[in-house]
């Protein structure tokens, strides 16, 4: 869900978001929760202009339970006919529609494509375990790419016969995987390796044909071993490799004109909106902001102005991004959501300043004795901006050392 004030600047992202996939040409797009925080009305406004296919299986109407998007995608690449399926999570979803669970969509849905695709992909938004269970149940499928809300890259992995991958969230990383399908799901596996256990499989099969009289498909696997041992056999393999989208990679100049817009127009409705309020923060704040610290604790608020938490809302003002609700809870003090307070608040509370690390001050101010600051932060405080996403080498008592002051 969106937060008050941040609709218009993340329908003015997504927008943006859909102009640079078009340009990169992509094929489809799995549909997730996420994509629905603007609305349904809003997302199918996105998927109109899409030069791509949005896909969802199981996102239905719930007037009467048929798809709101395109269940999957048929695409001829090389010699392979490919079909693209997308699964939405569950969890909260706009009143109008339901999240069917992937056992009502997904086993049908597979079984009626097999017979036409030579490979198939699982765009799904689940956790670890529900892939684990797709996989187990439904082997058909060949590759399933992993979204959600867990952070990171997984290379590929083998789970029963279906190689399951992710990238990490915020588009920091490109995963380039590389597939040679040779129509058979031994996957990533040497000649000689399945040899021997094509091996094993015929002294299983020859001993079941002596003990229990069955023609357990023994002429098959006998084939099988005389091709791999010919090496007419092709092995499924492929290559994965992840590509770090560091800022001092030369920037491809129509998308990167995209994401200039993007900011512009962030930076107007953040101006508006401040326009709007006045300049003047929330009359009841319980935060005082750092000039009023100074006043009893000089020395503390000296070395703090020397640290990077004072700069934090200049790093903003020198990239232009003041305006962005995205970006201002962890350069300020005093605003924890994405709303619009946090453009209207004084110059004394624009930086990651005392009351950060130490609690709001307006009653510490008035009752020193009886209403004691906090004196060292918690990692929890700290964590809520130092992020795996945003600081991903964050350290909590080396870097607490660096923003110390004395006592």
């Amino acid at each position: 869900s969106l937060t008050p004030g941040k609709e218009a600047q993340a329908k003015a992202t997504a927008e943006g978001i859909v102009e640079a996939y078009n340009l990169m040409g992509y094929a489809a797009v799995g549909v997730t929760r996420y994509d629905l925080a603007g609305g349904l009305s809003f997302l199918q406004q996105m998927a109109k202009r899409s030069q791509f296919t949005w896909l969802s299986a199981n996102l239905v109407r719930r007037s009467d339970r048929k798809p709101l998007f395109q269940t999957h995608l048929d695409r001829r690449v090389g010699d392979l006919d490919v079909c693209i399926i997308g699964l939405t999570g569950g969890g909260k979803a706009p009143s109008e529609t339901l999240v069917l669970p992937w056992r009502e969509v997904l086993p049908q849905l597979v079984a009626e494509q097999t017979a036409n695709s030579d490979f198939v992909i699982l765009l799904a938004e689940l956790t670890t375990e529900q892939i684990t269970e797709v996989a187990d149940q439904l082997p058909r499928i060949n590759l399933i790419i992993q979204a959600g809300s867990k952070a990171g890259n997984l290379p590929p992995r083998l789970t029963r016969k279906t190689l399951v991958c992710r990238t990490d969230k915020q588009g920091k990383y490109l995963g380039h995987l590389e597939v040679d399908w040779a129509g058979r799901p031994d996957w990533g596996q040497s000649r000689e390796q399945l040899l021997l256990e094509k091996r094993r499989e015929l002294d299983r099969l020859n001993w079941r044909q002596r003990h229990l009289s069955l023609d357990s498909g023994l002429q098959q696997v006998r084939e099988e071993i005389a091709a791999l041992e010919a090496g007419t056999s092709r092995i499924s393999s492929f290559h994965n490799n992840f590509i770090a989208m560091e800022t001092s990679l030369p920037e491809e100049e129509s998308v990167g004109a995209v994401v200039r817009k993007i900011h512009r127009e962030i930076r107007e409705i953040g101006k508006r909106s401040a326009h709007r309020q006045g300049g003047a923060g929330p009359q009841d704040s319980p935060y005082v902001g750092w000039r009023r610290c100074a006043s009893c604790h000089p020395e503390q608020t000296k070395r703090w102005r020397q640290t990077e938490h004072a700069g934090a809302y200049r790093t903003l003002v020198a990239k232009e991004q003041q305006y962005n609700l995205n970006c201002l809870p962890c350069h300020l003090t005093g605003v924890q959501q994405e709303t619009t307070e946090a453009l209207s608040l004084p110059d004394d509370l624009q930086a990651v300043g005392c009351e950060v690390c130490h609690g709001p001050g307006r009653e510490h101010a008035g009752a020193p004795e009886r209403r004691p600051a906090v004196l060292k932060p918690s990692p929890q405080v700290c964590r809520q901006c130092h992020t795996p996403a945003q600081d991903d080498s964050f350290n909590y008592e080396r870097d607490l050392r660096k923003a110390s002051h004395p006592e």
